[in-house]
C-alpha cells in the first residue's frame, strides 16, 4: 500500500522542518532507508540505488550515496537511524536518550513480543502499545509516529490497542488495485475523521518516495 513511502515522506518532512527525528527501521537497514530517503530528496539517480544491493553499486553508485548523506546532513533537522531495536521498552528509553522530537517505528508487527509470566497475546500487545503510542510522547515530549500493518480481514495478532492509546489513526489503503493510495483519518483528535466522510486520494510514486495529488485532468 505504501507504508514505507509514506513513513519517509513523514521523516523527510519533520526533517525540513528542523526537528530531531530517530527512526527505528524494523524492516529495512540504515542504509536503504537512506535510499529511500534520498528517492525524495535527490530524484532518479537515488533512487535507482534501490534496485540493486550495495554489494552491486559502482563507484558513480557510491557518489549518488554519498550525495545523499550529505543532501541530509543539510536539511535543518538531524537524523539518526536505529536498524535492529526491536522492544518497546528499548526503543522509548532510546528516542528519549537521544532527544528525539519525532520518533518513527516502522513498522510495529516487527517489533518482539515477549511475554511476561501469565501474560497472553492481547496483554502483549496493550503493554507494548501503551508503551510507544501513550508513556513515550508523555516521557520522551515527542511525537511518535508508528507504522503498524492490517491483514485482509483488517486486524492482526498484534496491533490493536494502538488505536486506544493514539492520538490520531491515518489508514491507507490501495484504491482498485492501481498505484492510487486513499488516506482516511480514522481517529483525529485535533479536527475531522473518516466519520464524517473525509478523506484524500493520491498517486503513489513508490520510485520518487512521493504522494502526489491528481488534479481533475489526470496531471498533477
Amino acid at each position: 500500500v505504501g507504508k514505507t513511502t509514506f513513513s519517509t515522506a513523514l521523516i523527510v518532512s519533520a526533517l525540513k522542518g528542523g526537528a530531531r527525528v530517530v527512526d527505528f527501521t524494523l524492516e529495512m537497514t540504515r542504509e536503504e532507508r537512506l535510499v529511500k530517503i534520498g528517492a525524495v530528496l535527490c530524484g532518479g539517480r537515488a533512487a535507482r540505488l534501490g534496485d540493486f544491493p550495495s554489494e552491486q553499486w559502482t563507484d558513480a553508485d557510491w557518489n549518488t550515496y554519498r550525495d545523499v548523506i550529505a543532501a541530509v546532513e543539510g536539511l535543518p533537522g538531524t537524523l539518526k537511524i536505529y536498524q535492529s531495536q526491536d522492544r518497546a521498552g528499548t526503543i522509548s528509553t532510546l528516542a528519549r536518550r537521544d532527544g528525539a522530537d519525532v520518533a518513527m517505528i516502522d513498522f510495529y508487527q516487527r517489533l518482539r513480543f515477549d511475554r511476561q509470566a501469565g501474560e497472553n497475546s492481547d496483554e502483549v500487545d496493550k503493554r507494548n502499545a501503551e508503551a510507544l503510542a501513550l508513556q513515550l510522547p508523555r516521557r520522551g515530549n515527542c511525537c511518535a509516529l508508528i507504522v503498524s500493518q492490517l491483514n485482509r480481514t483488517g486486524g492482526m495478532k498484534y496491533g490493536a490497542w494502538l488505536e486506544a492509546f493514539c492520538h490520531a489513526h491515518l489508514h491507507l489503503e490501495s484504491v482498485d488495485g492501481t498505484n492510487r493510495v486513499k488516506i482516511e483519518p480514522r481517529k483525529n483528535r485535533w479536527g475531522v475523521n473518516s466519520a464524517t466522510g473525509a478523506y484524500a486520494e493520491f498517486e503513489a510514486d513508490m520510485a520518487a518516495g512521493r504522494f502526489r495529488v491528481p488534479d481533475p485532468e489526470g496531471g498533477y
